[in-house]
């Protein structure tokens, strides 16, 4: 019975952790992608909300709870050229797979410099550290001595014995984005033109995570590339967005890639100063060589809400096991009064 332990906590470690944690809305989760993101943004503070429901097919769904909440220090809105300043950030991320709840729970914290090289280019360096610990319950599971010769029958001693180590470990990442925009810290104006490229990697300690006692399982070190190209189109209220992340663990690889357009309803007012524009955004992302996935999000002033779904069409393990797609839901609230502020000053 032991050696089904193994099996079983192995099928859901290739489930679970080859592929890490990841999000479709990779946009929704900044400092997921690079620590560098802590507090590179044009605000004073922000929080997302982000659940992953995937392979909803699959008997127990494989779901990610995650959430974040970063901001900026000696930031002036002031001035056109900003001195250096820093960005914090606290995210916390929970994986949950199977029957016996097997999974990830993590806490990071992610600081940053953020280095303007002139009106219009940003450079940010940040190292992310945290705890993380993998968890399951056995109690859960049904086993051959609880069966009854009709059915499992829970109330009955399993006779089995709990040999998991649920370890606690440390992990370190660290990360470098250089970030381009022609009006920086700006809400109101249309013709915007933003662009930024980064590179970040995690894991570098490759700590111990085998939930098995007598286990030498490491977590592998993954590293991300990413861009993104924001484009507002001339005299019109609608943009082009466009990302890319690629993803590198060990011996396994991802892709994704997408697209959106932006429609804007509604611009600032300019009697109260108050901005209150509202957006529809509508794009598709393409998980190289397993799904598309369609995506809606809708902003209004600070708040911005997404959903997407994860279409998993080309995958062979998805064909095989039946384990067709999952849905995504992000939610993001920025705070960026005093900026206003001090552009009415």
């Amino acid at each position: 019975m032991k050696k089904i332990i193994a099996i079983l906590f192995s099928v859901y470690t290739v489930f679970a952790y080859a592929q890490d944690v990841h999000y479709s809305q990779m946009h929704m989760a900044p400092l997921l992608a690079n620590p560098a993101n802590a507090g590179l943004f044009t605000g004073n503070f922000r929080g997302i909300i982000n659940y992953r429901d995937q392979w909803t097919s699959f008997g127990s769904p494989y779901k990610t709870f995650g959430g974040s909440f970063d901001m900026n220090f000696f930031k002036d809105p002031k001035k056109p050229i900003q001195k250096a300043h820093l960005g914090t950030g606290l995210h916390i991320i929970k994986d949950v797979a199977g029957d016996a709840n097997y999974g990830l729970t993590n806490v990071s914290l992610s600081t940053s410099a953020i280095l303007p090289l002139n009106e219009t280019s940003r450079l940010a360096m940040g190292i992310n550290t945290g705890f993380a610990q993998v968890t399951a319950d056995i109690t859960k599971l049904q086993w051959e001595s609880q069966y009854n010769g009709k059915e499992f029958d829970l109330t009955k001693p399993s006779n089995e014995y709990d040999n998991l180590s649920r370890p606690l470990f440390a992990d370190v990442g660290t990360g470098i984005i250089y970030d381009y925009a022609n009006k920086i810290d700006n809400f109101t104006d249309d013709d915007i033109t933003k662009f930024s490229i980064g590179l970040s990697g995690f894991h570098l300690i490759k700590p111990r995570q085998s939930i098995l006692i007598s286990g030498v399982d490491r977590l592998e070190r993954k590293i991300i590339a990413h861009t993104s190209f924001y484009y507002d189109l001339p005299n019109t209220k609608m943009a082009l967005i466009f990302n890319a992340y690629h993803f590198i663990q060990a011996r396994a690889s991802q892709t994704l890639v997408g697209a959106m357009a932006r429609f804007k309803f509604k611009g600032n007012s300019k009697l109260t100063n108050v901005f209150t524009e509202s957006s529809l955004y509508l794009g598709v992302n393409a998980r190289i060589g397993d799904a598309l996935i369609p995506q809606l999000m809708f902003e209004f002033f600070n708040i911005a809400l997404g959903v997407s779904y994860d279409a998993t069409m080309m995958s062979k393990l998805g064909k095989t096991n039946g384990m067709s797609g999952g849905y995504e839901i992000s939610l993001r609230y920025t705070n960026v009064s005093s900026l206003f502020k001090g552009f009415k000053d």
